[in-house]
């Protein structure tokens, strides 16, 4: 895992306890299935909400759509499991991370499938991320965020090959600057996102 956070001194208003079986929460009305996702996938400790009454799924960051998905945190082999799992609710609509809220009909989880597949596959015979960014923004253009094919590629070659994540020095600090700054990496640097 890249990133871990620590909030501090910060005080929770309640006793927390981890999710780690389906809980099912009443709230006035109708009730959901908080349901903890087996193993690493975006995270550690991903959760999906489920609204059976409905056939809705709020898949957290499982699904990112219309924006490049961000493996920094997680496993990508873990993340094409839970995505396969993700399927075995028979949800009619999908509400994920980021992204619009999709019908099950336009095949949403398929859609990133398909690019966590194909990544596995560009850094399963190559260390070129350059040209794997390339080749991912080509083939996702309409997809937000395209510096992240970057960094998904060196995490995933790290994944692939068990070795080491190949981080150019300051990566991780400047992706972390540029979150909390509200910018966004390139090749060339920083571009503002509030301006």
């Amino acid at each position: 895992m890249l990133f871990s956070c620590d909030w501090g001194a910060i005080e929770p208003p309640a006793d927390i306890s981890p999710v780690t079986e389906p809980e099912t929460l009443d709230l006035g009305g109708t009730s959901v299935a908080v349901v903890p996702v087996p193993g690493p996938a975006h995270t550690h400790g991903d959760l999906v909400v489920w609204h059976e009454e409905s056939g809705t799924l709020f898949t957290g960051d499982l699904l990112f759509l219309e924006v490049t998905p961000l493996a920094l945190s997680g496993s990508v082999a873990g993340w094409l499991e839970a995505l396969t799992w993700l399927e075995t609710f028979g949800a009619t609509t999908y509400v994920p991370g980021h992204g619009p809220v999709t019908a099950a009909s336009e095949n949403p989880v398929a859609e990133v499938r398909e690019y966590f597949e194909w990544l596995q596959e560009a850094v399963a015979g190559s260390a070129d991320y350059a040209a794997i960014e390339e080749a991912a923004r080509a083939r996702w253009p309409e997809w937000g965020a395209g510096e992240r094919h970057g960094v998904n590629a060196r995490i995933a070659y790290a994944q692939v090959h068990g070795t080491e994540l190949d981080f150019p020095a300051g990566v991780k600090d400047l992706l972390t600057s540029a979150a909390a700054h509200g910018e966004r990496m390139t090749e060339t640097g920083l571009i503002r996102l509030d301006i």
